[in-house]
């Protein structure tokens, strides 16, 4: 069946490609050996539509996906997964304080902060070396150092998995949260995003009151674009590990969000405890402080799954047979934090 539908989209589709009972080790950052029935790969919005309209109906399970970067495969996928290969970038619109960037859904999302230095457009420089695709940030509304992409983004194009019609998104439709969506909840598997729309500021605006962040910039020499993303890399690269050589999925837990009240008693009892201002008068917490006075920072269990030992936010791929097992310890740390803070942690990652 894979090859016969393969053929008829070839034809069809010259650049798109239909693969079937891929491992998918490649195709996710933990690269856990769990497999898919199904992979489509495509490079147009005209490709996936014809793709939706002809053949998903032989699929159970469609689902969008990127770099993998924020994924969890616990088992073999059931259905086909949509990868999108368009990686274009082109300027639609300037004036004299934006500059509007049109970007094709999987192009890499690092390598786009790169151009947007390189053409002195300002204000993703905070989120440089974030895994993952263009396409998958305002999914997931990506953030670091006092920044979120949300800030950013003008509007989105999106096709709608079940009709395979086209949609234009504002940055209102899309409903941002913390690290959230509407694409994440009610919206979930419902839409492919094709492109993005940022806008981009023609002069700098830094941000640079963060953590760690101010010192190591003052370190590299003068507040600049480029020694922004410098410091912001540097510090990504001391604390979080090469998915190349260590599987994971960067931060798994989202760091937590409490009242003020929740949080005045915790100070009482943790005066320590890292906390920041966040929306709604509320108080974000530091889910990796959390981790890690839980005595769980560096800690490994016999199947594999580890804490990374810099950043305890980080779950670890050491030689695991099954993201189920990853799964196990994730389910053991909410439970560590649960016990010691009376929180429940949310993984960030998509569990699958």
């Amino acid at each position: 069946m894979g090859k016969n539908i393969t053929l008829i989209l070839l034809q069809i589709c010259p650049m798109a490609q239909l693969k079937t009972n891929i491992d998918l080790s490649s195709y996710h950052t933990f690269g856990l050996p769990h497999k898919t029935d199904a992979l489509f790969e495509y490079e147009s919005e005209k490709e996936l539509i014809q793709f939706l309209k002809t053949e998903s109906q032989k699929f159970k399970n469609l689902m969008p996906i990127g770099s993998g970067s924020n994924l969890l495969f616990t088992k073999t996928y059931h259905g086909c997964l949509l990868h999108n290969l368009n990686q274009h970038i082109k300027i639609t619109d300037k004036n004299a304080t934006h500059t509007l960037v049109q970007t094709g859904g999987g192009l890499e999302w690092d390598d786009f902060v790169a151009w947007t230095v390189e053409q002195n457009l300002y204000g993703l420089e905070n989120l440089s070396l974030i895994p993952g695709t263009t396409g998958a940030t305002p999914v997931q509304n990506i953030g670091a150092y006092g920044v979120e992409v949300r800030l950013f983004i003008k509007s989105l194009e999106a096709i709608e998995i079940a009709t395979g019609k086209k949609y234009t998104f504002s940055n209102a439709d899309c409903r941002f949260g913390y690290r959230d969506s509407i694409f994440k909840n009610e919206w979930r598997n419902r839409f492919v995003v094709t492109s993005v729309t940022y806008q981009l500021l023609n002069k700098p605006q830094f941000n640079v009151n963060y953590g760690s962040l101010k010192q190591e910039i003052d370190r590299l020499g003068p507040l600049n674009q480029e020694n922004v993303r410098k410091a912001v890399i540097n510090i990504r690269n001391s604390k979080l590990p090469d998915p190349d050589v260590t599987g994971n999925a960067g931060s798994f837990f989202k760091n937590p969000v409490v009242t003020q009240a929740a949080a005045n008693n915790l100070l009482r009892q943790f005066p320590a405890m890292p906390h920041y201002p966040a929306e709604d008068s509320s108080v974000k917490l530091a889910a990796g402080w959390l981790i890690d006075q839980c005595g769980l920072k560096g800690y490994q269990t016999q199947k594999g799954a580890g804490i990374h030992d810099k950043q305890a936010l980080v779950l670890i791929n050491n030689g695991v047979k099954s993201g189920s097992d990853i799964l196990e310890l994730a389910r053991y740390v909410q439970s560590n934090v649960k016990e010691h803070f009376g929180i429940e942690l949310e993984p960030e990652a998509t569990i699958l």
